[in-house]
């Protein structure tokens, strides 16, 4: 009777959570069933339910529920669409032990879909021990889909003998979708020995399609020997998707022997181009590129011209494109040479709005504040008299929106010039409370003593982190006169988090002499 209940809970749990059909689902019903519930489902009569249940098992990673799928995959009575399920289950949760049973499935099964499961599975475990058995499949499987499989899941070995079995597919004489197949499963495998199979396999290749293949494959290698190589196609090609795609193995490479060709790819016409150049030279760090970087950047802004209200979509998309080129650089160049490039923080920085009445309004003033966030933080980096002076007196502080206000003061908390907290001060009566949190804390880090009054009457603010962004900062300062409120704060405050802020500045800052 007790079993019989058990079963109808199961039951219940079940249709409530999974539903009566059997379609995948990805969502939190996997993580709403107790566990118990999933694995006494394992073992009921509704194959439905087994299904389901070695569904979430799966997705959920449940290294405990292996031994008893292993039980349901060697099953002969259990339906081959559940053994199928139990296999992708094996898979996903990523355990060595299922490793053996998924290589008899992959050697002995009768039914393609079966043999194919197990081999994506065998390449998300990745044993070492069953590569000799997927390269043995490879050669024995005539399958073109299990083949297929096969030829992914070896792309999960970096070794020399997976590499050498994707190879041999490339010689151009097999199957066309499985020779794709190969490249693809060569460039995840990572291993520089896949270099001089794939440029060789692109010296033969006919079309502009299998070549950007090959590309993506040798990007994700990222091999430096690959770089003369994509140099010339780059050179020779006519294909502006296939030119992009050689802009972003070049980037990939990080030994720096592509920054030159990069430097000069911050020329070219296409704008997708340029833009993976920009984005692989920031990655490099090399200071070389600053300069043109800088250069860059001034033309951008020279041709961006803020579209009106009565622009139309191929003015706004010429805009949001060179907007986002613009920011590219400022991003890239904060890495490489932010005292350099106050020049060009500045130009971005400025003041730039459309009307926000429409989505289109609203889309281009995002893009703008973007910018400007990102030109404010460079200013912040460059450590130069100009960028604190400007940051403090050039009306950024005053903006209307508050990201920029917020994001200013921090920038003037990184160049810490005492002569710029009269300025923050100002802040600590924003009407927006990051603001005034953000403007207290930079006053304690600019080590101006004559902001301290101001911060022991924000100690009364409303927002609770203000009070305590103002209690450390006057400990920062070393306040002494702000010990009878710090010690009414540790009593009285509401707030945990300010509580504690308080009595770890009244620790160091009151002590009796």
């Amino acid at each position: 009777m007790a079993a019989r209940a058990w079963g109808v809970a199961i039951t219940l749990v079940l249709l409530a959570a999974l539903g009566a059909t059997p379609g995948r689902a990805n969502g939190w019903e996997h993580w709403g069933i107790p566990l118990s519930v999933l694995l006494q489902s394992l073992d009921g009569d509704d194959p439905g339910y087994r299904l389901r249940a070695a569904r979430s098992l799966g997705i959920r990673g449940e290294r405990v529920a292996v031994p008893r799928l292993l039980q349901i995959l060697t099953d002969p009575d259990e339906r081959p669409w559940v053994r199928g399920e139990v296999i992708q289950a094996l898979g996903l949760i990523g355990d060595r032990r299922a490793a053996p049973g998924l290589r008899r499935v992959l050697r002995q099964d009768p039914r393609e879909e079966l043999r194919g499961g197990a081999a994506t599975a065998l390449g998300h475990l990745a044993a070492p021990e069953s590569l000799e058995a997927l390269i043995a499949a490879l050669a024995a499987e005539r399958d073109l889909i299990v083949r297929a499989d096969i030829v992914s899941a070896l792309g999960a070995y970096r070794r020399p003998r997976a590499v050498a079995a994707l190879a041999g597919l490339l010689d151009g004489k097999g199957n066309a979708s499985l020779r794709r197949k190969a490249i693809g499963a060569l460039g995840r495998t990572g291993s520089h020995t896949a270099t001089a199979p794939l440029l060789a396999a692109l010296g033969t290749a006919q079309a502009d399609g299998e070549r950007a293949a090959i590309v993506a494959a040798l990007s994700q290698i990222a091999d430096p020997a690959a770089r003369p190589a994509l140099e010339r196609l780059f050179d020779a090609s006519k294909a502006p998707l296939l030119k992009v795609r050689i802009a972003a193995a070049l980037g990939a490479i990080r030994d720096g022997s592509a920054v030159p060709k990069l430097i000069v790819l911050l020329e070219h016409e296409l704008a997708a181009v340029r833009f993976f150049a920009v984005d692989a030279l920031a990655t490099a760090n090399d200071r070389r590129a600053a300069e043109p970087l800088r250069r860059l950047y001034r033309r951008a802004s020279a041709a961006a011209e803020l579209p009106d209200g009565r622009a139309g979509r191929p003015a706004i998309t010429a805009f949001l494109a060179s907007q986002s080129l613009r920011l590219a650089v400022i991003r890239a160049l904060i890495t490489l040479d932010p005292g350099g490039s106050v020049a060009e923080f500045l130009d971005a920085a400025a003041p730039m709005e459309r009307p926000r009445t429409s989505a289109v309004g609203l889309r281009l003033n995002e893009g703008i504040y973007e910018l400007r966030r990102a030109a404010i933080v460079g200013l912040g980096y460059s450590r130069t008299a100009t960028a604190s002076r400007y940051l403090a007196d050039g009306g950024i502080l005053a903006d209307r929106d508050f990201r920029l206000r917020a994001t200013a003061l921090r920038a003037l908390g990184v160049l810490r010039q005492p002569a710029s907290a009269p300025a923050v001060v100002a802040l600590l009566d924003d009407g927006v409370a990051e603001a005034r949190w953000v403007a207290a804390k930079v006053l304690g880090r600019l080590g101006n003593t004559d902001a301290a009054n101001d911060l022991r009457l924000r100690l009364g603010d409303p927002h609770p982190e203000v009070r305590r962004q103002a209690a450390l900062s006057l400990g920062f300062l070393g306040d002494r006169q702000a010990c009878p409120e710090l010690a009414g704060l540790v009593g009285d405050d509401p707030a945990k988090q300010v509580r504690e802020a308080a009595q770890a500045t009244r620790s160091h800052l009151c002590r009796p002499n």
